[in-house]
């Protein structure tokens, strides 16, 4: 995988600031910024992830945009992972805080809870995740990028993972930013506002197209159905400048859904009948 060059001044962090905003500088030479989120504990799409990015030409910056954990069975493997290749540019999602708030000291739990994350995670792992910002700000080319998961607006509300792209962007975007980032929905989208950009990575595990309940479906784009243009394959944003501006780009690439269903089923995971359907055909029926 072609590596970043190393930023050229340590991470900020502001402590005065309840959602923890870290700020840095990427250098000019990166040629292109990865933004990657909703690991969620998954191996084998981390590793096609991999793959994928190591194709790229030139030197790519990558970012994790938060939810390291729950939901997959190797969160230890997912957090060495960004812990190795992505460091302290990395986001905090709500997922990667609930297990503190809840406490591990307790029976173990298994390995696709928040709490059972925590216990196999060794101290220098737990500290890293504890650590995370929730607004990571990025300065790039003389450009401005804002990165957070999406649980919690920039002025500190809770925000729904059902939220469609306009709310979310109204959520979101910010004056002085020429791009923000959000994830959390786990359905990527580009939208543009007054020369400004809002993107949604989308997941690189597990796309959410909709959400069936005892009420219907709620379609994750916004509109009153899933159309043939909603991509079930995984995503990223590969953010590259030209002519002064910023150019996001979704890229999509897949892997095999049937081995983490296997997984899951052979772990006896509690919601692995849910998790078949939902990586098959992007719908999580409640």
């Amino acid at each position: 995988m072609q590596k970043s060059l190393p930023s050229r001044n340590v991470m900020a962090t502001d402590p005065t600031d309840n959602l923890r905003t870290s700020t840095g500088d990427v250098p000019d030479e990166i040629d292109q910024i990865v933004i990657f989120g909703d690991v969620h504990g998954h191996l084998p799409p981390l590793e096609a992830f991999e793959r994928e990015i190591s194709g790229l030409e030139g030197a790519t910056h990558l970012i994790c945009n938060g939810d390291l954990i729950y939901g997959g069975i190797h969160p230890v493997e997912a957090i060495e992972w960004v812990m190795q290749h992505v460091g302290n540019w990395t986001t905090s999602g709500n997922h990667d805080e609930i297990g503190f708030q809840f406490g591990y000291d307790c029976e173990p739990q298994p390995p696709h809870t928040e709490v059972g994350a925590l216990q196999r995670l060794s101290d220098t792992q737990r500290n890293f995740l504890r650590s995370l910002p929730h607004r990571l700000v990025i300065s790039w080319r003389n450009r401005r990028i804002v990165c957070m998961h999406g649980h919690r607006s920039r002025d500190d509300r809770s925000c729904s993972w059902l939220s469609d792209p306009t709310t979310q962007a109204a959520d979101f975007l910010e004056e002085d930013a020429d791009l923000c980032a959000a994830s959390h929905t786990h359905f990527a989208y580009r939208k543009d506002s007054d020369g400004r950009i809002m993107v949604n990575p989308g997941s690189i595990a597990s796309p959410i197209l909709g959400v069936e309940g005892a009420n219907g479906i709620h379609i994750q784009s916004g509109e009153t159905e899933i159309e043939a243009g909603d991509n079930l394959r995984s995503s990223f944003v590969i953010i590259r400048e030209k002519n002064g501006c910023l150019e996001p780009e979704i890229r999509r690439f897949d892997y095999d859904r049937q081995l983490i269903i296997d997984e899951m089923f052979a772990t006896e995971h509690g919601a692995a009948e849910i998790h078949r359907g939902w990586l098959l055909d992007g719908v999580i029926r409640m």
